[in-house]
């Protein structure tokens, strides 16, 4: 398609279908990050629940985390944070501004923002990965001794953990999220 030969209000129209692709997408691998997090046994379903219907009731671009949960009931929760990027990457490479504002969410992560105090939390950090962990080599020299990638059983609040899900990976966990969570509810009503 020549997008030369749209007219003004015909791009502002694409801009806003865009935004709104860009925020689903983001929502998403949100959800995803929670299926991976409860597959890999790190969270229970209780605290798995909570985090969907907070993803679900908040604006993608919304102040704060993409996900924070904590255990304020002395349930057993794990005190957890988490930024989503789904940055796509372009011919295997980031944008500059893409990295600076990966750079500035695990900066957020490990420094704490809007008045959270983050040392004692888990802090994750989702992306998208299109297979080429182009993300994570764009970091892990700036963040050397403070990030590193996701291995299950791994978690604990000395880093920021990167977990990198391909489109299998979040297909996947989007499906088994449905059987998961979304199943039960539907036979529960």
């Amino acid at each position: 398609m020549n997008y030369q030969n749209l007219t003004f209000g015909e791009l502002l129209e694409l801009k806003k279908a865009l935004s709104n692709i860009n925020n689903i997408l983001t929502q998403k691998l949100t959800l995803a990050s929670i299926e991976k997090l409860f597959e890999d046994d790190f969270i229970e379903r209780d605290q798995a629940l909570q985090m969907i219907g907070s993803v679900v009731q908040k604006s993608v671009n919304a102040n704060g985390y993409d996900i924070e949960s904590k255990d304020n009931n002395n349930k057993g929760w794990k005190n957890i944070v988490v930024e989503v990027k789904c940055n796509l990457p372009n011919h295997g490479k980031l944008l500059a501004n893409q990295i600076d504002n990966l750079k500035d969410d695990v900066n957020g992560l490990w420094n704490g923002k809007g008045g959270l105090e983050t040392t004692n939390f888990i802090k994750i950090l989702v992306v998208f990965d299109d297979g080429t962990s182009v993300v994570y080599n764009s970091l892990e020299h700036t963040f050397e001794n403070k990030i590193s990638e996701y291995v299950k059983g791994t978690l604990d609040t000395k880093r920021v953990y990167v977990i990198a899900l391909t489109t299998p990976d979040i297909e996947g966990l989007l499906n088994r999220m449905q059987n998961n969570f979304f199943q039960t509810a539907i036979i529960n009503e």
